[in-house]
């Protein structure tokens, strides 16, 4: 019986015929051997769909399907990288900042508050600031935001939302000169503040009125674009079960726009900005799509052909000299795309979980961070593509939403959100 397969490493990618009895490891090494790039490259990992293959596995036995993807992870044969011996930054010691921090999730609500719980930025006075919503009963929260170095509060708003604050999240508006603050909540508003006049309210945007009462606002995020600031947001409604990417522009906010007129499951929203035209990143359940915001349209969809993950945090980075996205995932990979050829998955690194990860932190353009449903923090090496180093916590019960990494006067600050709402400090 012939399997087909799709062989990918690095910038190749061969569709190849094979007999179900061959050997893995042998048919690969033929496929290198014909190819004058890939005979200079040393295998030491296979993949396929995430599970390790053996030099003993034969097709049959990995029972591998038609148009599936065997990643290979190689290095060039002979060759010495100066970076290989780098070592992980390793945050060896702990501080709790803020207890309180808290969303107070159920078990099927994790999914609704990814990676947008709190944040760490450079404030156009640059000073180096930590907001989050904290609330000691779960109603009645209040947004602080600390100066990192001082860990002192320096705003406080009492009373910003009367239920579970989701997003917190920090934009630099350059053309106005000033920092503004996101927040929505399950009160169904979203507001935007402008921190340098202590938490001011300027905008506060109520969901429609012809979405239903069992309406929810999932995440939020700005752009800017020909003169006019932005409000993104995603909208989940439990009548339909509809998932909508909608655009306000802040000069009008009654006018309300669906982004290319579709339902979107939203876990993850994200702006970038390439010469000028801004882009949305849009993470959910079974795919990442970019969108073009100048010409609302979907451009890019990035996805491992399966419905069932979750795509929780997204970086585009430059990766094996290429233009890639990174993604972290509810299934315990990572995984990584090459960003100009979203069919082509250029690696997977397993986390040896099998449960989520969320909170991606880039360092030195090689490491990733990642915090883990067993509330440990994973670091990858890139370079290698394996999990270089794990980060533990005392409490294996308290899963971590959110990692912001910094580093202020040559030291490096690492804070985390976990599930029961600690803020800590890792140095």
């Amino acid at each position: 019986m012939e399997i087909e397969f799709t062989f990918s490493c690095g910038h190749t990618k061969k569709h190849v015929k094979v007999t179900e009895d061959q050997n893995i490891y042998d048919v690969l090494n033929t496929l290198i051997s014909e190819d004058s790039y890939l005979s200079k490259l040393n295998i030491f990992s296979l993949l396929c769909n995430g599970n390790a293959i053996e030099k003993t596995d034969t097709f049959k036995d990995k029972k591998i399907s038609a148009n599936d993807i065997i990643c290979v992870i190689c290095e060039e044969k002979n060759q010495e990288y100066k970076q290989e011996q780098k070592e992980p930054i390793k945050f060896q010691s702990i501080k709790k900042i803020i207890n309180h921090a808290h969303v107070n999730l159920e078990d099927d609500d994790i999914n609704a508050f990814i990676d947008r719980t709190f944040d760490v930025f450079q404030s156009l006075n640059d000073q180096y600031f930590l907001i989050c919503a904290y609330s000691e009963n779960y109603k009645n929260y209040s947004l602080i935001c600390m100066e990192i170095t001082q860990e002192q509060i320096m705003y406080l708003k009492n009373n910003a939302h009367d239920e579970r604050v989701y997003t917190c999240c920090h934009y630099l508006d350059e053309k106005d000169n000033r920092d503004l603050v996101i927040t929505g909540s399950y009160d169904k508003t979203i507001k935007i503040w402008e921190l340098n006049n202590g938490f001011q309210l300027l905008y506060m945007k109520k969901p429609d009125y012809n979405f239903q009462e069992n309406t929810y606002l999932l995440s939020e995020a700005l752009l800017y674009f020909n003169d006019s600031l932005y409000l993104i947001a995603s909208a989940y409604e439990l009548k339909s079960s509809g998932y909508y990417l909608l655009y306000y522009n802040l000069k009008h906010l009654n006018q309300k726009n669906k982004l290319s007129n579709s339902k979107d499951n939203c876990n993850y929203l994200e702006t970038f900005n390439t010469s000028d035209v801004p882009f949305i990143i849009s993470a959910n359940l079974g795919n990442i799509k970019i969108f073009d915001f100048e010409q609302k349209k979907l451009i890019k969809k990035f996805s491992d052909n399966n419905n069932s993950i979750n795509y929780l945090s997204v970086v585009i980075q430059t990766y094996a000299d290429k233009a890639s996205l990174i993604a972290t995932s509810s299934d315990g990979f990572l995984r990584i795309w090459d960003y100009n050829n979203p069919s082509i998955i250029i690696y997977k690194i397993q986390s040896y979980l099998n449960n989520w990860l969320i909170g991606l932190e880039l360092i030195d353009n090689r490491f990733l961070l990642a915090g883990c449903a067993d509330g440990s923090i994973k670091e990858f090496d890139l370079l290698k593509n394996y999990v270089a180093y794990t980060f533990p916590r005392e409490d294996k019960e308290d899963p971590l939403f959110t990692l912001k990494y910094t580093q202020i006067n040559g030291k490096n600050y690492l804070f985390s959100h976990s599930h029961k709402g600690l803020i800590e400090l890792w140095q």
